[in-house]
Protein backbone atom coordinates (compact mmCIF):
# COMPACT_ATOMS: atom_id res chain seq x y z
CA UNK A 1 0.00 0.00 0.00
CA UNK A 2 0.99 3.27 -0.95
CA UNK A 3 0.29 5.46 2.09
CA UNK A 4 -2.54 5.67 5.14
CA UNK A 5 -5.62 7.85 5.27
CA UNK A 6 -6.36 8.54 8.19
CA UNK A 7 -8.62 11.14 9.40
CA UNK A 8 -6.77 13.79 11.57
CA UNK A 9 -7.97 16.12 13.81
CA UNK A 10 -7.36 19.96 13.98
CA UNK A 11 -4.32 21.92 15.32
CA UNK A 12 -1.83 20.80 17.65
CA UNK A 13 -4.53 17.05 18.41
CA UNK A 14 -3.81 16.81 14.90
CA UNK A 15 -0.18 17.44 15.34
CA UNK A 16 0.67 15.23 18.17
CA UNK A 17 -1.98 12.61 16.49
CA UNK A 18 0.26 12.67 12.64
CA UNK A 19 3.43 12.19 14.30
CA UNK A 20 2.33 9.24 16.20
CA UNK A 21 1.32 8.08 13.12
CA UNK A 22 4.75 8.41 11.53
CA UNK A 23 6.40 6.97 14.19
CA UNK A 24 4.01 3.71 13.95
CA UNK A 25 4.96 3.68 9.95
CA UNK A 26 8.52 4.02 10.51
CA UNK A 27 8.42 1.03 13.00
CA UNK A 28 6.74 -0.99 10.19
CA UNK A 29 8.93 -0.20 7.52
CA UNK A 30 11.60 -1.86 9.43
CA UNK A 31 10.33 -5.33 9.07
CA UNK A 32 10.31 -4.64 5.41
CA UNK A 33 13.56 -6.16 3.39
CA UNK A 34 13.88 -3.14 1.28
CA UNK A 35 13.97 -0.81 4.01
CA UNK A 36 16.89 -3.02 5.64
CA UNK A 37 18.54 -3.28 2.22
CA UNK A 38 18.59 0.23 1.02
CA UNK A 39 19.99 1.10 4.66
CA UNK A 40 22.80 -1.15 4.48
CA UNK A 41 23.69 0.00 0.82
CA UNK A 42 23.89 3.88 2.13
CA UNK A 43 25.90 2.81 5.54
CA UNK A 44 28.92 1.25 2.85
CA UNK A 45 30.57 -0.60 5.11
CA UNK A 46 30.84 2.91 7.83
CA UNK A 47 29.88 2.53 11.42
CA UNK A 48 29.93 6.45 11.67
CA UNK A 49 26.42 7.71 12.10
CA UNK A 50 27.23 10.98 10.73
CA UNK A 51 28.17 9.23 7.33
CA UNK A 52 24.97 7.39 6.95
CA UNK A 53 23.07 10.75 8.13
CA UNK A 54 24.88 12.37 5.00
CA UNK A 55 24.15 9.47 2.36
CA UNK A 56 20.48 9.41 3.58
CA UNK A 57 20.21 12.95 2.66
CA UNK A 58 22.41 12.89 -0.79
CA UNK A 59 19.49 10.05 -1.57
CA UNK A 60 16.57 11.64 -0.50
CA UNK A 61 17.63 15.12 -2.59
CA UNK A 62 18.43 12.76 -5.51
CA UNK A 63 15.61 11.11 -5.66
CA UNK A 64 12.74 12.71 -3.66
CA UNK A 65 10.46 15.64 -5.38
CA UNK A 66 9.34 17.99 -2.81
CA UNK A 67 5.52 18.90 -3.89
CA UNK A 68 2.49 20.53 -1.26
CA UNK A 69 0.03 18.08 -0.73
CA UNK A 70 -3.67 19.23 -0.72
CA UNK A 71 -4.91 16.55 1.41
CA UNK A 72 -1.99 15.32 3.95
CA UNK A 73 -1.10 11.55 2.85
CA UNK A 74 1.52 9.74 4.90
CA UNK A 75 3.21 7.54 2.20
CA UNK A 76 5.15 4.42 3.73
CA UNK A 77 8.86 4.32 3.70
CA UNK A 78 9.30 0.78 1.88
CA UNK A 79 6.99 2.21 -0.86
CA UNK A 80 8.83 5.07 -1.29
CA UNK A 81 12.08 2.91 -1.89
CA UNK A 82 10.87 0.82 -3.88
CA UNK A 83 9.04 3.86 -6.38
CA UNK A 84 13.13 5.08 -6.30
CA UNK A 85 14.18 1.76 -7.41
CA UNK A 86 11.94 1.18 -9.99
CA UNK A 87 11.42 5.20 -11.46
CA UNK A 88 14.13 6.50 -10.27
CA UNK A 89 12.22 8.87 -8.11
CA UNK A 90 9.44 9.44 -5.52
CA UNK A 91 7.51 12.63 -4.19
CA UNK A 92 6.13 13.76 -1.03
CA UNK A 93 6.19 16.21 1.50
CA UNK A 94 8.15 17.27 4.52
CA UNK A 95 6.59 14.58 6.61
CA UNK A 96 6.93 11.55 4.13
CA UNK A 97 10.82 13.31 3.65
CA UNK A 98 11.12 12.63 7.43
CA UNK A 99 9.64 9.49 7.52
CA UNK A 100 12.06 7.85 4.62
CA UNK A 101 14.77 9.52 6.62
CA UNK A 102 13.90 8.44 10.05
CA UNK A 103 13.58 4.58 8.73
CA UNK A 104 16.53 4.70 6.89
CA UNK A 105 18.20 5.79 9.99
CA UNK A 106 16.75 3.50 12.09
CA UNK A 107 17.21 0.50 10.21
CA UNK A 108 20.54 0.99 11.15
CA UNK A 109 20.04 1.06 14.86
CA UNK A 110 20.37 4.82 15.08
CA UNK A 111 18.15 6.32 17.37
CA UNK A 112 15.75 9.18 15.62
CA UNK A 113 12.59 11.31 16.10
CA UNK A 114 10.82 13.44 14.92
CA UNK A 115 10.68 17.32 15.67
CA UNK A 116 7.52 19.26 14.28
CA UNK A 117 8.16 23.50 14.57
CA UNK A 118 5.73 26.34 13.99
CA UNK A 119 3.27 27.29 15.13
CA UNK A 120 0.78 28.00 12.35
CA UNK A 121 -2.09 30.36 12.22
CA UNK A 122 -4.82 27.41 13.37
CA UNK A 123 -2.24 26.29 16.11
CA UNK A 124 -0.72 23.18 14.18
CA UNK A 125 3.06 22.88 13.34
CA UNK A 126 4.43 24.04 10.34
CA UNK A 127 6.78 21.98 9.18
CA UNK A 128 8.42 18.20 10.24
CA UNK A 129 12.40 17.00 10.14
CA UNK A 130 14.23 14.10 11.72
CA UNK A 131 16.34 14.29 14.30
CA UNK A 132 18.96 11.53 14.79
CA UNK A 133 21.14 10.93 17.90
CA UNK A 134 25.12 10.37 17.98
CA UNK A 135 28.07 11.51 20.74
CA UNK A 136 26.89 15.33 19.87
CA UNK A 137 23.27 14.74 21.36
CA UNK A 138 20.79 15.15 18.79
CA UNK A 139 21.18 16.77 15.16
CA UNK A 140 18.89 17.31 12.25
CA UNK A 141 18.03 15.76 9.13
CA UNK A 142 16.22 17.78 6.62
CA UNK A 143 16.35 17.52 3.03
CA UNK A 144 13.87 19.63 1.81
CA UNK A 145 15.89 22.52 2.89
CA UNK A 146 19.40 24.08 1.69
CA UNK A 147 19.96 25.75 4.71
CA UNK A 148 18.92 25.48 8.04
CA UNK A 149 16.84 28.00 9.55
CA UNK A 150 16.81 29.03 13.39
CA UNK A 151 13.64 27.42 14.34
CA UNK A 152 10.30 28.92 15.83
CA UNK A 153 10.25 28.82 19.56
CA UNK A 154 7.65 26.25 19.67
CA UNK A 155 7.87 22.33 18.76
CA UNK A 156 6.80 19.04 19.72
CA UNK A 157 9.22 16.32 19.68
CA UNK A 158 7.99 12.76 18.96
CA UNK A 159 10.64 10.29 19.61
CA UNK A 160 10.60 6.76 17.11
CA UNK A 161 13.36 4.41 17.60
Amino acid sequence: MQYEHFEIPCCRTGTLTTLALMADLVHASLLDPVVRQKSLELVSGSQNPNDLAQSVNRYIRLAVTIVDEPDEMLHRPEWMIRQISEKGYTFGDCDDVAMLSAALLAAAGIPVRFKAIGPAPDGSMEHVFTEWSGRSGWTALDPTIDVYPVYGAEFLVQDVA
